[in-house]
C-alpha cells in the first residue's frame, strides 16, 4: 500500500490497508447479498465525509447489491432511480462502469440511490463559461448529445468548464 500511497498521492488507501472482508470459499449468493448488506449498513456510511468513493466488484456481489437494494424498495424505506429497464435483474456488461449516487437522510440511514451508465452521466453534465483564471487544457466543449469520446478538447466554439 506505501507504494501506491506514494504514486497516488490523491487517493485515499486506508480501507485497503485496514483489509477486506473474508470471503469463505464457495460462498453462495445469500452469503454474497448478507457482504452487500453490511457494506451498505457498517461500510458504506464511514465515507459520509467523502465527495467521491470508487467502488470496484465482481458481477456477482454487483447482482446481490441490487437485489439488496430491491428488498429496501419493497418494504419502502429506499427509493431508486435506475437508467436501465428491470434494474433489479438485468446483469452488468463485462468491464461495464456506472456512476451511483447514494443520499442519507438526517437519521443516517440511506434514503435513495441515483444510478447512470458513464454515457447516461456525462450527458447530464451542465457547461459553464470558462472563467477567467481558466488555462486552455481547462476548456472543453460537450454538446449533450456527445458521448463521452466524442468530447473535443480543441475547439473553440461552446467553450466551457468540464466538471
Amino acid at each position: 500500500v506505501e507504494t501506491l500511497r506514494k504514486e497516488f498521492t490523491h487517493v485515499n488507501f486506508d480501507d485497503v490497508e485496514r483489509g477486506l472482508p473474508i470471503v469463505n470459499p464457495g460462498e453462495d449468493n445469500t452469503g454474497v447479498k448478507a457482504r452487500t448488506k453490511v457494506f451498505l449498513e457498517e461500510r458504506l456510511p464511514e465515507f459520509f465525509d467523502n465527495e467521491f468513493v470508487a467502488v470496484v466488484s465482481h458481477k456477482g456481489w454487483l447482482r446481490e447489491i441490487r437485489h439488496t437494494l430491491k428488498d429496501r424498495v419493497t418494504n419502502g424505506s429506499l427509493d431508486v432511480d435506475f437508467d436501465i429497464d428491470q434494474w433489479d435483474e438485468t446483469l452488468y456488461k463485462n468491464s461495464e462502469v456506472r456512476v451511483a449516487e447514494f443520499s442519507w437522510g438526517s437519521s443516517q440511514k440511506l434514503e435513495s440511490v441515483v444510478s447512470r451508465s458513464v454515457e447516461n452521466a456525462m450527458s447530464s453534465i451542465v457547461v459553464c463559461p470558462p472563467s477567467p483564471e481558466a488555462k486552455p487544457k481547462d476548456i472543453v466543449t460537450f454538446k449533450k448529445s456527445e458521448s463521452i469520446e466524442e468530447l473535443d478538447t480543441e475547439e473553440e466554439t461552446d467553450e466551457g468548464m468540464f466538471f
